[in-house]
Formats: structure tokens, sequence, C-alpha cells
């Protein structure tokens, strides 16, 4: 992984201060390490004379004496490192994951791109004929265009649409807060597509992700607004739009669109 977790506390906790500055430094070092190879906080022998430290074993065996590392066959273990680090299996399972969920992205693709082949995704459906007529039944719904099946209103799939969007992955730390806050409105019975309006709108702005719930009660109950002069239309629709997987016209059909 590219990231390594600090404490807020870590300059003040008492065994950092007992082992001193350099000891200290090879501590962080080794957390940087551990991150990096995804060891789940093993030290290997050979690998402290790499960090080109000088009197490394000797600020190893400080570490030791005060409960920052242990010694283990063929080197040494951070202490409490699966406490505060993601361990190396959970990385590998986040990974597989963020695959599958690539893979069904480019299926639903390519079942846009050709609607009339199912390419052993999704067949094509055909129009419900009723009692011998070539009238289509006004009480079917239809579905999504391509022959893809309409994306599922989880917390995982609504941030993966809305990462799929971004011209590049926002940061981790800013993807873990919006999920919280999606979670938090799906639980509370928010319309899966107004939380969906409520992230196209944070797409323009340079907000806080906190900021999230707020923009959703505006796209709730925003009162409808009057008709823009000389057609005008706010330079955010086609982002909503996009992000909605709606044309402009459609977008401004909903509720409160179009503003």
């Amino acid at each position: 992984m590219e990231w390594c977790k600090l404490y807020a506390r870590l300059p003040g906790d008492k065994a950092i201060l007992a082992v001193g500055e350099k000891a200290a430094w090879l501590f962080v070092v080794g957390l940087c390490y551990c991150a990096q190879e995804e060891s789940d906080g093993f030290i290997p022998v050979a690998q402290l004379p790499r960090f080109g430290l000088a009197g490394a074993p000797a600020r190893a065996r400080q570490l030791v004496d005060h409960g920052l590392w242990s010694t283990v066959p063929g080197g040494w273990q951070v202490t409490r490192w699966l406490d505060r680090q993601e361990s190396s299996e959970n990385l590998r399972q986040s990974r597989a994951g963020d695959a599958e969920r690539q893979r069904r992205r480019r299926a639903r693709q390519r079942a846009g791109v050709s609607p009339g082949v199912s390419h052993a995704v999704t067949p094509p459906v055909k129009p419900a004929v009723s009692h011998g007529t070539k009238s289509k039944s006004k009480n079917k719904t239809e579905d999504p265009p391509g022959g893809a099946s309409a994306p599922p209103d989880t917390t995982n799939a609504i941030i993966g649409e809305y990462v799929q969007r971004c011209r590049q992955r926002p940061p981790s730390s800013v993807l873990a807060q919006l999920g919280k806050h999606v979670k938090a409105l799906l639980a509370e019975g928010i319309d899966p597509d107004d939380i969906r309006r409520g992230l196209a709108i944070f797409m323009t702005k340079d907000v806080a992700p906190s900021v999230l719930p707020s923009l959703v009660n505006g796209v709730m109950n925003r009162q409808a607004p009057s008709a823009a002069p000389n057609g005008y239309h706010s330079p955010t629709d086609a982002n909503i739009a996009a992000f909605l997987g709606l044309d402009q016209p459609m977008l401004r059909a909903l509720p409160g669109g179009g503003t």
C-alpha cells in the first residue's frame, strides 16, 4: 500500500520519548517499509542495513527494549501493527473487489455500445405483447439503455459510480468520508437518486465531504425554479446530467432539475 497510519500523539508517546530521536526515526522508517512491502509489520534482518541509518542495530535494540518492536525469527515485528494498519489479506481482497467492479463496468459499457448484441452480459429484452397485439404494455417498466441492469442502490455502488465519473480517483480518505455519509443517508431512507444528484453537485464544488448531506437536502427540498430567461441553464447541468447518465432535457424534467 502507498500509505501507513501514524497516530497524532506519536511525538509525545512515552516509548518514543524514551528511545530518543534516532531510534524514533528508525521506527517511522520501519513503518514505511512494512506498508510498502505489505509485510504485516515484519522487518527482515537483511533489511536493517539497507535503511542506511548509522548505528541501526543499536537503535533496533532500543525499540525492542521499549516494546515498539519485538524480536521474531528472521527479523523484527512492529508491535500491534494489525491494530492500526490494513492487513495484506484485506488489501488483496480490496484490489480483487476493485478489479471485479471494473470488469462489470466495462461489460456494461460494451452492452451500451452495441444495444442489439448481448456480448454474453445481458440478452436483449423483447417488447411485451398483450393479447396478440403489437402495442407495448403501458404498465411495463422499460429496461435501461443497452440492456444493462439498473445499478444497485448500495453505498459501494453509488460511490463506485462517483469514482467512475471523476477524472482521477479521489484520495481514499475522501472516499471513506463520502461513503460514511452515503451509508447514513441510505439508512435514513433517502432516495438513492437524490444522493446521486447530491454527489453530482459535490463534483462541481470545492467543498469538504461533510457538506454532502446539505447538498442532498438541497436537492430534496429546493423549490421549483421559475423559467430561466432566454433559455439559460446552469453551467453545472452538464456535469450533473453526465453523473446521472441523463441528457440535459431529461435532467430538467426532474423535480428541481436544471437549476
